[in-house]
C-alpha cells in the first residue's frame, strides 16, 4: 500500500496549516487590488526600486499574522477564517496604523 493512514493524515494535517497562511494572503491581495486602489495599479511603480511600492508592507504582514492566528482557532475552517479576519484586519489597518507609509500612495487613504 502507497498509501498509509499514518501519511494521509499527514498529508492532511500540511494542507491545513497552508491554508491557514494562504487565506490571508489572498485576502490581503483582494483588499489591496479591489478597495483600496479600485483596480488601478501603476505597473511601473511596482518594478521600481526607489518608489512608493519599494520595499514591504507593515499593515500587510501585519495582517497576515493576525489572520494566520485566527485560522488557527478552527483548524478545518482555517481558510476561511484567516481570509475573512486578515481582510478586515488588513483594511483597518491601512486606514489607521502606519499613517506615513509609502503604500498608502495611489490608494483610498492617500492624503
Amino acid at each position: 500500500l502507497l498509501v498509509q493512514e499514518s501519511s494521509a493524515h499527514g498529508l492532511n494535517m500540511f494542507v491545513l496549516i497552508y491554508s491557514a497562511f494562504l487565506g490571508p494572503v489572498i485576502s490581503i491581495l483582494l483588499v489591496e487590488y479591489y478597495i483600496l486602489r479600485k483596480q488601478k495599479v501603476n505597473i511601473s511603480e511596482l518594478y521600481n526600486d526607489q518608489g512608493a511600492l519599494a520595499g514591504y508592507n507593515p499593515a500587510a504582514l501585519l495582517a497576515m499574522l493576525i489572520g494566520a492566528a485566527a485560522a488557527f482557532i478552527e483548524v478545518d475552517l482555517a481558510w476561511i477564517i484567516g481570509l475573512v479576519v486578515a481582510g478586515i484586519a488588513y483594511y483597518l489597518l491601512s486606514k489607521y496604523a502606519f499613517k506615513d507609509s509609502s503604500f498608502k500612495k495611489g490608494t483610498i487613504f492617500e492624503k
